[in-house]
Formats: C-alpha cells, structure tokens, sequence
C-alpha cells in the first residue's frame, strides 16, 4: 500500500488553502490520477474531480455495452425481420402468380392459332374435326376432346363444335362457330378458348373467367 500526504481542504474538494496535512493511503489508480493532475497544471483537487468523474462515465458506458440488448430491442428487431421476410414472400408469390397466368394466356392464344389456321385449311369449313391435332404433338401434353363447356359462341354464329382442351396439365375450353358474310361471298371463323386464372384441375371446365378469341375469314 502507498501513502500520500494530502490536505484537509483537497479531501472536501475545495480549492482553497490547506489547514492541516494528512497521510492517506492511495490505490495504483488513484495515482495515476495524482499524476495525471500534476502533468496538466491543474489544482488537485479540481483535476482529481474531473478525472473522477470521467472514469465513472466511461465505467457507465462499458457496463450498458457489455450488459447486451434489452427486451425491447430484442423484439423490435424481430418486428422489423418478420416485416421484411412477409414483405419478400407477398412478392415472390405475386410475381410468380403473374407469371403463370401470362402463360396461360401465352398458351391460349397459341391453341385460338392453331385451331383457326387448321380450321382454315381445310377443304370443307363444315366438317372440321380438331381433335386429331393432338396427335402430331406427341412430346407434349396436348389433348382435345369434345364436351360441352361453359362459354357461348358470338351472338349470330353458327357452333360447329365445343372441345376441352388440355395443355401442361391446364384445362382451355374451346368453342368453334362460323357465320356467313352477306353480300361478300365469305365464311367467317370464329374461335374462343377460355379458362380458369386460378387454373384449378378440378374445377377448370367449370368457371372460366378468362378467354381469348380469333375470327378469320374463308372464301364460301
């Protein structure tokens, strides 16, 4: 243990002279301090006081950054994770929602090309039969089948046939009508696919809500 002769009026704090001399015992870090004050030029007492102070704010610090995070905290981090994690999920769904139901409607309106350009081609526009088309696409999942659907065809045309149509495992309706032109000598051909957006395997045929429609023209 050292000693250290010190005042009456530096142990009060005060800055005035001392009335009498004591010999107290110092700590390590009390020295420094004593040394600390002697280098500055500052009174002792008033030094002593500051660095006091300081190390006791410091000490403050250190002890709320090592104490970790509150409850408070903790569960506004989780807040602001679950917000962003939601956020991301509500995304990626909508976008991958989006991105079927453009393919749908892709598909669709390649089946309305296919059965008008077939339908065209045709020597009698009359007995148009498309079902066999499917087979010349045997590395795929086409199939058309007639049956009755729920979509009608336009108003004044004549139906030649209604047709479930299936392509990578999505169900298409399909109505084929066709209707003469007067005074032009030419046949109209009309074709509707419609289908289900939520594409329901069970439930396709059923509750179309989407269609896509083509009309062309032969000469009669």
């Amino acid at each position: 243990m050292e000693y250290i002769l010190i005042s009456k009026a530096c142990r009060r704090g005060e800055a005035s002279t001392p009335h009498f001399k004591l010999l107290c015992p110092i700590s390590k870090v009390e020295r420094l301090l004593f040394s600390l004050c002697n280098n500055s030029g500052h009174t002792r007492p008033n030094c002593l006081e500051g660095q006091v102070r300081e190390m006791a704010t410091m000490t403050a610090k250190q002890s709320r950054a090592a104490s970790g995070f509150t409850i408070i905290e903790i569960m506004a981090a989780i807040v602001i994770l679950m917000v962003a994690v939601l956020g991301t999920s509500a995304f990626r769904y909508t976008a991958a929602l989006g991105a079927r139901r453009a393919d749908a409607q892709t598909t669709a309106a390649r089946i309305g090309l296919l059965l008008t350009e077939s339908w065209r081609g045709v020597s009698d526009p009359n007995i148009f039969d498309p079902t066999p088309l499917a087979d010349g696409f045997s590395d795929s999942t086409l199939g058309i089948d007639s049956g009755s659907v729920s979509c009608e065809a336009p108003a004044g045309f004549t139906v030649l046939g209604t047709y479930r149509i299936t392509a990578d495992d999505f169900g298409y309706d399909a109505v084929l009508s066709w209707k003469d032109v007067s005074g032009g000598g030419l046949r109209a051909l009309n074709v509707i696919v419609a289908w289900d957006q939520r594409g329901s395997k069970s439930e396709y045929h059923s509750y179309p809500d989407k269609s896509f429609e083509l009309t062309t023209y032969v000469t009669n």
